[in-house]
C-alpha cells in the first residue's frame, strides 16, 4: 500500500525539471516545508489517500508569488503578480498533463481543479492552489 507521502514524491518528480525550476525564484518544497520564504515557490503536500486496492488520493500544489505594488488612487497597494502566477501555473499544467493527466508505473495522476489567486496577507504573497488527483494500482 502507498501512503500520501508517496503521492507527493510522484508529483514532485514531475515538477523537478529545469523548465519549472528556472521559472521560479525560490524552490520546490514538499509537505509545507517552505518556512518563511519570500520567493516565488511551489509547495507540494498531500491531503488524503484511501486504503483500498486501487488507492486514490489528493495532492495540493501551491504556487506562491510575492505581491507587486500597484498604484490605486494616490497610494501603492500590494496586489497579486498575476503574470508570474499564470506563467508558473501554465508550466505546471503542461508538466502534469493538462488535459489527459500522466501515467506512471503503478498509477496515474490528473489535475482536478485550479483556484484563483488567494491572498496570503501576512507574507505579502498570493498563491494559486492546483488540486491533483492520484491513483495507485496496487
Amino acid at each position: 500500500m502507498k501512503s500520501a507521502l508517496d503521492g507527493v514524491v510522484v508529483v514532485v518528480s514531475y515538477l523537478s525539471v529545469l523548465e519549472l525550476t528556472s521559472a521560479i525564484t525560490g524552490a520546490i518544497y514538499e509537505n509545507n516545508e517552505r518556512g518563511n520564504s519570500k520567493l516565488a515557490d511551489v509547495c507540494v503536500n498531500a491531503i488524503t489517500i484511501d486504503d483500498s486496492q486501487r488507492q486514490k488520493g489528493t495532492i495540493n500544489v501551491n504556487v506562491y508569488a510575492p505581491d507587486i505594488k500597484k498604484k490605486i488612487g494616490n497610494e501603492f497597494v500590494p496586489v497579486a503578480d498575476k503574470t508570474r502566477l499564470k506563467a508558473t501555473v501554465n508550466i505546471i499544467k503542461g508538466l502534469l498533463g493538462e488535459k489527459k493527466g500522466k501515467y506512471f508505473y503503478g498509477g496515474n495522476l490528473w489535475i482536478s481543479n485550479i483556484s484563483g489567486a488567494i491572498q496570503e496577507k501576512e507574507i505579502n504573497q498570493h498563491k494559486i492552489n492546483i488540486r491533483v488527483e492520484i491513483r495507485f494500482n496496487n
